[in-house]
Formats: structure tokens, C-alpha cells, sequence
């Protein structure tokens, strides 16, 4: 599946609408309320600081999921004064982008707060450290939580030119060290004893665990379709009801797996784990076949060349399974998976913006002109094999 000419205009939707979205959350940074409420939580959270002050406010540049704020705190302790740099994660202003995977939790960042702060206690992998959650939305009009900013750089993702960081300054054994390091990180949270790291309050019962996310991911398509037809998508949803896998043991699953969710410093290490909003008990294979579409959409849909060193899917899969220490099952369906949820995704955001008003009504065109579709067409009406064979 080329690159397909004809997407340029609906690429461009969907970028003028993520400029608008970035604008908007600059326009919040630079608002003297929210600074305000941001030193009244700090200095609420350290009772034992005297907060100076805090400044140098900015977007970090990602998605339309999540709203992101950082900026530096200056505290004073019984010593000489200091300047740290922070990350606050804001809860949407509408219905969080993936269905709930837990009943127990009321937000999304409720969600990653708490699973990130179980992954920083065990030490199963590096996450940004955590500083606090606000959940009641009083004092910036949206619950948040607040992390310490990790220095490194990520990894672009599609339509960024994977040909940047990942590959940028870097010979073919550190772009293979990077991607090596990567999946080991992947491998090491799949083999988590979730039960131990106080885990159970997501959903965890193997018999329902991958039904329950089909029927609920049916349900949010059906919604933000708002009565439009969809199907491709709808009938990929059929083929992965048709095709459920026999219940395996569950592991935390990040949910959407790639490298552009991963931060690496200079000698190509995992600085931090990003972006847990998607996280779920699931089978493994829901994490491996996402990064295994990523990749495809970084290269194949996107055309850009596979550099030296840089390993193929399979080589990736073979890494994966040896850092894991078994072999990933029904890789073929969580690959399909994967591209029903991408799918989804490109709905929910075309509809946040359009609601927002940065996105005409035409960019209903995204719903069904991006690689996902495409992918899925290819799999699930075409019946092509799956990225691997398996």
C-alpha cells in the first residue's frame, strides 16, 4: 500500500487542525490564571517549600489526545533557592479518546497517574517521576496531574519524517541499539506481576478482557460516527469478533506501542516510558501488533526508506520475543486490532476538532482516507496476509 497523492488534502486538514488545537493551548500557557493556580497547587503539595515562582511556560509539541503544559517551578528548602522543570497533564474537555479500562477510575489521567505510579514503584521500566494529581478540577477548571520533566529526545512519528531523531546523527549500530532498548522496555512491563504492583482495579478477568474492548470500542466508533457509514471499519469489527483468540494470561499493555511514545537520551537508552492513556490487562500481543503497524506506517505507508541498521519487523518481532522469553501469539489479529483502533482514533480527533471549530465538516474525508483504512481493507476484505505471516 504506496503512498497515496490524493491524502495531501486531507493530511492538510488534519494538520491546519492540529496548528489550531496547538494554538489554543499556547493561548492557555500565556494565561496569568493559570500560572496563578499552578504555584497555588505547588505550594499547596509542598507545605515544606517556599515556591519563589515559576515561568518559562510551554506546549510541548505532540497529538490532539492530551493537553500538556511545562514549565519551571523556583522553591526554596532550608538552603539555596532552585528551578526544576515540570510536566502537567490536563484531563480533556470532553470524553477521554480510549474507552475506560477499568470501572474504578473516573478520568483518564486518574488512570495514568496510577499506573505510572505502580511502573516508578516496582521499577519494571523508567517513567517520568511523578509529583501529585489533582482530580476535583478546582484549581485550573480540569483535573491534572503533574511529572518532572525528563530530559531526552523522541522519536518522530508518521508524518514527521521517521528519518528524523531515530535515525539523525546516529550510525546504524546506535539506530539498532535504540530500537533494541525500545522493546526490551516493551518486554519488561509485559512481564510484570500486575497482581503485586496493585494493579487489580483494571479490568483483569481473561475470559472478557479482549471482548469487553471490542464491544467497547463498538460502541465509541458508532458514536462519533454520528450516523455516518464506516464499512470497512465496521466490518473489521465483525472479522475481529469472528477471529477472538483462545484467553491467554493478561499483562499491562501500553496501548499504543511505538517508538514516538518513548524517550531515549544521548547514548540511546529509555529515558522514559510516555503516554499511558491507553492502558489496559490485555494480552501482550495488543502491544505488538500496534508497533508492528506503526512501523509499517512510518515506511511502507509512508515511503520512507528503511536506513542502515535500523531492523526489519521481523527482526524486531525476534528481539522482542527473546526479551520477553516466549513466543507472541495471534499476531495476526492484534495487528488488525491495531488498525481498527487507529482508525477510531482518526475519528475522535476529526470530531474533537470539528466540535472545537478548527476542522470543517469535510474532514469527515479523514475517516476514510488514512492508512489505517487502507490497511484494514487490505487485511479484512482483500484478505491479504498479515505484516508478518503470522
Amino acid at each position: 500500500m504506496p503512498v497515496n497523492d490524493s491524502t495531501a488534502s486531507v493530511a492538510e486538514l488534519l494538520l491546519n487542525g492540529l496548528v489550531s488545537l496547538q494554538e489554543e493551548q499556547a493561548a492557555r500557557a500565556e494565561d496569568p490564571q493559570v500560572r496563578e493556580g499552578v504555584e497555588r497547587w505547588f505550594a499547596d503539595s509542598w507545605p515544606h517549600r517556599s515556591i519563589l515562582g515559576s515561568g518559562d511556560y510551554d506546549v510541548p509539541r505532540g497529538g490532539a489526545s492530551n493537553e500538556m503544559l511545562a514549565f519551571d517551578v523556583t522553591w526554596a528548602q532550608d538552603s539555596p533557592q532552585r528551578t526544576q522543570r515540570f510536566l502537567l497533564r490536563f484531563e480533556g474537555d470532553d470524553e477521554a479518546i480510549a474507552p475506560p479500562a477499568s470501572d474504578s477510575v473516573q478520568t483518564s489521567t486518574e488512570l495514568e497517574y496510577l499506573v505510572q505510579s505502580a511502573l516508578h514503584q516496582t521499577g519494571t521500566c523508567p517513567t517520568a517521576p511523578l509529583v501529585g494529581i489533582e482530580p476535583t478540577g478546582d484549581v485550573l477548571g480540569r483535573p491534572f496531574y503533574v511529572m518532572q520533566h525528563v530530559p531526552g529526545r523522541v522519536p518522530p512519528t508518521a508524518g514527521q519524517n521517521v528519518a528524523g531523531f531515530v535515525c539523525e546523527n546516529l550510525g546504524p549500530e546506535q539506530r539498532a541499539t535504540l530500537m533494541r532498548h525500545g522493546l526490551a522496555a516493551v518486554a519488561d512491563f509485559h512481564r510484570l506481576d500486575w497482581e503485586g504492583a496493585g494493579l487489580t482495579w483494571l479490568h483483569n478477568d481473561p475470559s472478557t478482557a479482549v471482548t469487553r474492548q471490542l464491544a467497547l470500542y463498538r460502541e465509541y466508533i458508532q458514536r462519533y460516527l454520528r450516523g455516518a457509514e464506516h464499512p470497512i471499519l465496521m466490518g473489521s469489527l465483525d472479522w475481529l469478533d469472528a477471529h477472538v483468540p483462545e484467553p491467554v494470561p493478561l499483562a499491562l499493555t501500553w496501548g499504543d506501542a511505538r517508538p514516538g511514545n518513548l524517550m531515549f537520551d544521548d547514548a540511546c537508552e529509555v529515558a522514559a516510558v510516555l503516554d499511558w492513556e491507553l492502558a489496559a490487562l490485555l494480552p501482550p500481543g495488543v502491544d505488538v501488533g500496534h508497533w508492528m503497524l506503526a512501523d509499517f506506517m512510518v515506511h511502507e505507508s509512508e515511503g520512507t526508506q528503511r536506513l542502515p541498521g535500523f531492523p526489519t519487523r521481523a527482526d524486531q518481532l525476534a528481539i522482542y520475543e527473546a526479551c520477553l522469553g516466549s513466543e507472541v501469539r495471534d499476531l495476526g489479529f492484534w495487528e488488525v486490532f491495531a488498525g481498527m483502533k487507529s482508525a477510531y482514533v482518526f475519528i475522535r480527533v476529526v470530531r474533537r476538532m470539528q466540535d472545537k471549530g478548527v476542522m470543517p465538516p469535510d474532514g469527515d474525508a479523514l475517516f476514510y482516507d488514512n492508512f489505517a483504512v487502507r490497511y484494514l481493507e487490505e487485511r479484512t476484505v482483500k484478505n491479504a496476509p498479515g505484516l508478518l505471516g503470522r
